[in-house]
Parts: C-alpha cells; sequence; structure tokens
C-alpha cells in the first residue's frame, strides 16, 4: 500500500539525488568507488553495496535526519542504478537483476542499522518501535519538518 509522495517528500527526494551525484562525483569519493567496483568481479553484489553505502551516509550526515525511510529507499535504488552503470561502462562487471536485488538488501542492512543516529535518546540495539525508556512518544521523534525551513541540504549544493 504506497502512498503519492507529498510534495515536500518529492522536493527532498530531488535534493537527495542532487546530492547523490555531487557526492558520487567528487573527485575524493568517486576514485574510492570505482576502486571498490573495479575490486568488485568476485561478488559484484557487495561491491555495489559498499560503494553505495559510502555515499549513502555521507548523504545521511548531510541531510541531518531529513530522510524518511521511504526517500532513502528510493534514492537507494536510483543510485544501485548508476553505481551499475558506471560498473558495466568501467568493464568491471555486468549487473543484472539478482545482483541489485542482492545489492540492495547488503546496503539496507549496513545503512539501514544506522537510521538511530538522528535520534540520540535511542539506546543502542533497542529497535525503534520500541517504546523509549525517557516516556518521549515516537511520535515526535519523527515530527515532520516544519513549514519555512530550509532544504534538505542547506549549503551542500553551493
Amino acid at each position: 500500500m504506497s502512498r503519492e509522495p507529498t510534495p515536500e517528500e518529492s522536493g527532498i527526494y530531488e535534493q537527495s539525488m542532487e546530492a547523490v551525484a555531487q557526492i558520487l562525483y567528487s573527485d575524493e569519493t568517486h576514485s574510492k568507488v570505482m576502486t571498490i567496483l573495479q575490486s568488485g568481479a568476485q561478488d559484484p553484489s557487495k561491491a555495489l553495496a559498499s560503494a553505495a553505502s559510502i555515499i549513502l551516509l555521507q548523504l545521511k550526515e548531510r541531510s541531518k535526519g531529513q530522510l524518511t525511510p521511504e526517500i532513502l529507499q528510493g534514492v537507494l535504488k536510483e543510485l544501485m542504478m548508476l553505481l551499475g552503470e558506471l560498473a558495466t561502462e568501467s568493464g568491471a562487471f555486468e549487473v543484472n537483476q539478482d545482483v541489485m536485488m542482492q545489492a540492495l538488501q547488503q546496503c539496507m542492512s549496513v545503512v539501514g542499522t544506522q537510521q538511530g543516529e538522528e535520534d540520540p535518546a535511542q539506546p543502542q540495539g533497542q529497535p525503534q518501535g520500541q517504546p523509549q525508556p525517557q516516556g518521549q512518544p515516537q511520535a515526535q521523534a519523527q515530527a515532520p519538518m516544519p513549514e519555512g525551513q530550509g532544504g534538505l541540504i542547506n549549503g551542500a549544493m553551493g
């Protein structure tokens, strides 16, 4: 049961994809990603997941907690396709649907475990759906961004 994204979510997604491109094609990150992809012929899904994790963790840091799991998952899918094209074009390895699905699962297990970062009150190892010890309502930890607050990547686009 998926719903249509709100205009705000669509804007955050578009800004996130722009930031992904900036991160991916920055000199430092691009060389790391290409090294990972070039050495990934033995385990292409692991190489894709590792390269995507580097980029997504930087994106999450820049986003300051504004990425919802739904937006993150959409960005990850687009990023995987982009990385798959880079791997194929560079001659590192061919990417098929099975490799892509395995890489998505591996990356979500790495990046997904980082979800609690935005809420320092959440004890490590405690699932996010569990009650928080301070009595803080779960909804408050994921409150929507107030109207009029600046864009997702504040300053990363400049």
